[in-house]
């Protein structure tokens, strides 16, 4: 009986798959800045950060998976236990089954395929015109091997690619958000999208990024919030695109249109059955405002800071009133999961 309580007390475990140009990078950058150090791994193409020595480590070209799951079973129980969020490229559906005991719950965000191939191509623009600053986090070997393939899938010759003759002669990122589901574990040949999202417990749409992401920021404890990062320089605008690219891009990601509805129904049926959604959405968006304001009137204190202050001191003062406030706190704990 006591084994089990102590495993029902331990915490949510949250998974984030970062699919490529969905927002991802933004997130990320959220939780490197609120979590602790020991409270996240992240696990993309080049490297992983080490919990047990604070730092960051890098795969063996063709070992990643292989040393991913090495790491992991070198973790004590007490290291896994302080651990809130796996995330990156390289997380694999089942990488939970190192925290036994812990409830796992998968995230990802999903993005319209036009949007999402526009941003790519700006992105690889951007990294051909100057690879040395947007990928000086990798280390070496990783840095020439990402630049060579933008290189390859983008010119020809001294020759740089419009968007329509990218669209022509790239295929990789043709359905990319199916193929990466797919590598990551998430889904096999065939699988209905349905089928693949119901191994996730929300799905986030980067159209929706602002009222998504503060969720799960508050599933998270994110409590400093920042600008959104990684944002490409626009060599093409999603506005701009012609009829004869809107048609080439629908061709080819027949896979990633069906995904992408399924994707919005799944979005849409979670909120409609978690009832604190727009509730936690709407604190979240007041303690931003509250901040910014605090920011913007430094050295005054505001009507609602006034009030906050107010009720600190009932709760000292009047147990019938800290009582109700622990009460309704408890609440939302129940209804959010936390």
């Amino acid at each position: 009986m006591m084994q089990r309580n102590r495993i029902r007390r331990k915490k949510l475990l949250y998974i984030f798959f970062h699919i490529n140009k969905c927002a991802g990078t933004t997130f990320r950058y959220h939780l490197e800045h609120n979590l602790k150090e020991n409270e996240f791994v992240c696990i993309y193409e080049g490297r992983y950060f080490d919990v047990t020595e604070m730092s960051y480590k890098y795969f063996t070209p063709g070992k990643r998976r292989e040393e991913i799951d090495s790491y992991f079973s070198r973790l004590t129980d007490e290291q896994k236990d302080t651990i809130k969020i796996l995330y990156g490229h390289q997380v694999y559906y089942g990488i939970h089954r190192f925290f036994p005991g812990r409830e796992a719950r998968y995230i990802t965000f999903v993005r319209h395929h036009a949007a999402r191939e526009v941003s790519m191509y700006n992105f690889s623009r951007m990294i051909l015109d100057d690879p040395s600053e947007h990928l000086a986090e990798r280390d070496d070997a990783y840095r020439i091997h990402e630049f060579k393939k933008i290189r390859r899938n983008l010119t020809r010759g001294e020759k740089t690619f419009s968007f329509s003759e990218w669209l022509e002669n790239d295929t990789e990122y043709a359905n990319f958000i199916s193929k990466i589901l797919m590598r990551g574990g998430f889904a096999m040949p065939g699988e209905t999208p349905e089928n693949v999202l119901k191994k996730f417990y929300f799905v986030g749409i980067t159209e929706n990024y602002q009222n998504d992401a503060l969720f799960l920021y508050y599933l998270l404890g994110v409590k400093k919030f920042y600008p959104d990062k990684n944002i490409s320089k626009k060599y093409i605008g999603r506005a701009n695109i012609s009829k004869g690219e809107h048609d080439i891009i629908s061709r080819r990601n027949t896979d990633d249109m069906q995904l992408y509805e399924e994707a919005l129904h799944f979005n849409r049926n979670f909120k409609r059955h978690t009832p604190s959604f727009i509730c936690l959405v709407l604190l979240m968006r007041l303690k931003i405002f509250l901040i910014r304001a605090k920011t913007y009137f430094s050295g005054y204190r505001t009507p609602l800071q006034v009030a906050y202050d107010a009720s600190l001191a009932l709760r000292g003062r009047i147990p019938l009133y800290a009582r109700f406030v622990d009460t309704l706190k408890a609440g939302v704990s129940f209804l959010t999961g936390r």
